[in-house]
């Protein structure tokens, strides 16, 4: 019984996150209340995606290459690849994380990106860099 609580909890809970959010984002008068909920880790450098109720701190120069580096990144948050702009410099930002391959592995990793497949074109993504959103 343990190990199926330690394998489908983190899914359920994404799952009931994501699914809470979407009844409230249907109705316009409660909205704003379960945006507010929804806050960055930090305002140094994170990322929020209120669709798949998402908010994970970002590791600056991750070195995408090496395992033995970026891993253990990984479990922090999100990553920010080494060599890659910031968000105040023109180029692109390139940012990596979790997502899974199967159910029982969103316990296992941080999946910050388990819900990334319910996003559509025009979903609100923020990302907070240096105190400005």
């Amino acid at each position: 019984m343990i190990g199926l609580i330690y394998i489908f909890f983190p899914v359920a809970r994404e799952e009931s996150k994501y699914q809470v959010n979407k009844y409230y984002d249907n109705r316009d008068s409660s909205q704003e209340e379960i945006k507010k909920e929804l806050t960055p880790v930090n305002i140094d450098f994170s990322i929020v995606i209120p669709k798949i109720y998402a908010s994970a701190p970002i590791v600056v120069n991750v070195d995408p290459t090496d395992p033995d580096i970026f891993l253990p990144a990984l479990r922090q948050g999100i990553a920010h690849a080494k060599g890659t702009s910031f968000p105040d410099q023109d180029g692109n930002v390139y940012l990596f994380a979790h997502s899974t391959d199967a159910y029982y592995n969103v316990g296992r990793y941080n999946a910050v990106f388990y819900l990334l497949g319910k996003l559509k074109k025009g979903d609100t993504i923020y990302i907070y860099y240096q105190g400005k959103k």
